[in-house]
């Protein structure tokens, strides 16, 4: 099966994330003051004062994003407008609008000088008026607003916010802080900000730090009548802006390519390891019960093959199997022995975690003994094996080729990138996408893949001998995962067979209990959650930015 649709999955994650503008390691924002000013005619004017500390990297300046809309419904969208942008720099950073752009219902102004960066604090004084920021809820007019935006990719400190307004009958403001348990999951709630009041003519706000992508929101009611207020105006909601009409138009070309060379590259594939194939003899060959029966479960540990290797170890002296006395269901001990027989690394590891300090073990023992790390050296063993008998490709190979190849992969992937640093082209979203779906999908069909053909032929002959049983033996047909009625079957024909694999019952206990290990080893658990009813970041303004 070729590795192309997952590769493909991991690109889109891959370029949505850097079509951003990621921030220097250690920028951050040491202050950020907002003095707005609500007029009669419900007009406001903003002032942010923003100290950013771009480290030692260099950088053009300072990149705000002011977002011109806010979602009230699954496709409506409530707006407002911004003009007379201004900007200063009260410590003489380069403070020209070098860009200035307005999509998407975002405004997007580029500040400084790409030929004269700046290192260090610099401050950045950003004047605007909003048409259309006040709103009603059935309570008076009101300014709820996100003085600092979510989309801030720093440390924001030294917040501070005060809103001067013709009559302020009160004020409210809150914070977004989350908590990340163990688990992966993730809450969010509304604290209060440390700071908030007003005196009747101004509201004021402050907290001393936010982290990276907390809003902070403030609300000011103002007295019925003392401003004028209009009916919100209300828009379709805007395409995310990574959706552009270049990318739109070059996806499906690109994406038709790719998976008319997936199927060309994977049926030459198919021909070449078939004519290989031809070479091969129709017998099985002698391989350990555990390593067939690894190789046939797609290389990875059941119950079966432990109970396999177990039995290697009694055959070779390196254990005994006793009846445990009062024990529940017919339970056996295992008692440790010394043999001078050779183990090979999965009876070695699986010897080395069962016993441990103990002498003997019983099955419950056995459980707990198949730790997650215990499990992970069995599973290398078995692979180590197979490799030596060119089932697989040998991990000291396979491991570094996947590497380098993962290391063109990235290259690949990064093809967006990379056209934008070489040419003047400026590739954002689908369109770096696109760039990348070619190459990432040439280097995807040609990834290392650690079949080999004689593994698919003697993996296509153990299939074969699993519909056809009747000359397998008992421990070869547990390893494959045969029906126990065909197992017992088996069992009668061999009269020295170990007495626990004759027990149905204890078979059964067995697999359950290895198996509910071996599960519990690869489970991982994710997922995030948040609060209802949160106040910050659901206002207007907002956005955020970072280093040019």
């Amino acid at each position: 099966m070729s590795h192309l649709p997952r590769v493909l999955l991991l690109v889109v994650l891959a370029l949505l994330l850097t079509s951003c503008t990621f921030p220097g390691a250690r920028d951050r924002i040491t202050e950020y003051d907002t003095r707005a000013v609500v007029h009669a005619d419900g007009t406001v004017d903003v002032t942010e004062t923003i100290t950013y500390d771009f480290g030692r990297d260099p950088s053009p300046g300072l990149l705000r994003e002011i977002p011109l809309s806010q979602r009230v419904g699954l496709m409506r969208h409530r707006v407002w407008e911004i003009s007379d942008v201004e900007v200063t720099s009260p410590s003489g950073a380069p403070a020209g609008i070098e860009k200035q752009d307005e999509w998407r219902r975002v405004l997007t102004l580029e500040i400084g000088d790409t030929g004269a960066p700046v290192t260090g604090a610099q401050t950045y004084e950003i004047s605007y008026t909003v048409h259309g920021a006040l709103n009603d809820e059935g309570d008076g007019p009101q300014l709820h607003w996100d003085f600092v935006g979510d989309e801030w990719g720093v440390p924001v400190n030294g917040v501070t916010v005060r809103v001067e307004a013709p009559s302020v009958v009160g004020a409210e403001c809150f914070y977004e802080e989350s908590y990340r348990d163990q688990d992966g999951d993730t809450e969010y709630w509304d604290e209060e900000c440390d700071q908030s009041g007003h005196d009747g003519a101004a509201a004021g706000f402050g907290h001393p730090r936010l982290d990276s992508g907390a809003p902070l929101s403030g609300v000011v009611y103002l007295e019925e009548g003392t401003v004028e207020f209009t009916e919100p105006e209300h828009a379709l909601a805007p395409l995310p802006r990574w959706i552009t009409l270049a990318g739109a138009l070059s996806l499906p070309v690109v994406l038709v390519a790719a998976f008319f060379l997936d199927r060309h590259v994977t049926r030459w594939r198919e021909k070449r390891r078939f004519r290989i194939r031809q070479g091969f003899g129709e017998e099985l060959p002698d391989l350990p019960p555990a390593v067939a029966g690894f190789l046939f479960h797609k290389k990875r540990l059941r119950a079966e093959h432990a109970l396999a290797l177990l039995v290697s170890l009694e055959e070779k002296g390196h254990l005994a199997s006793v009846p445990k006395e009062n024990g529940k269901g017919g339970d056996w001990l295992f008692v440790k022995q010394d043999s001078n027989v050779a183990l090979t690394p999965a009876e070695r590891s699986l010897r080395r975690g069962m016993f441990g300090l103990n002498s003997e073990i019983d099955l419950t023992w056995l459980g707990r003994s198949m730790s997650k790390t215990r499990i992970k050296w069995i599973e290398y063993a078995l692979l180590r094996e197979a490799g030596q008998h060119g089932l697989v490709v040998r991990p000291w190979l396979w491991y570094p080729a996947v590497l380098g190849c993962g290391l063109v992969l990235i290259a690949a992937i990064c093809t967006g990138v990379i056209v934008n640093a070489l040419t003047p082209l400026d590739l954002a979203g689908l369109e770096m996408f696109s760039a990348a779906v070619l190459p990432t999908a040439l280097i995807a069909l040609f990834l290392p893949n650690q079949r080999t053909p004689y593994g698919d032929h003697v993996r296509d002959l153990l299939a074969e001998g699993r519909k056809n049983p009747r000359e397998l033996e008992p421990v070869m047909a547990i390893a494959l995962g045969l029906p126990d009625e065909t197992v017992r079957a088996l069992n009668a024909k061999v009269p020295n067979l170990s007495p626990y694999l004759r027990d149905h019952g204890y078979r059964r206990g067995w697999n359950r209990t290895v198996n509910d290990r071996i599960r519990s080893s690869r489970r991982t658990s994710s997922g995030s959650g948040s609060g209802g009813g949160r106040v910050s970041g659901r206002g207007g303004g907002g956005g955020g930015g970072g280093r040019r």
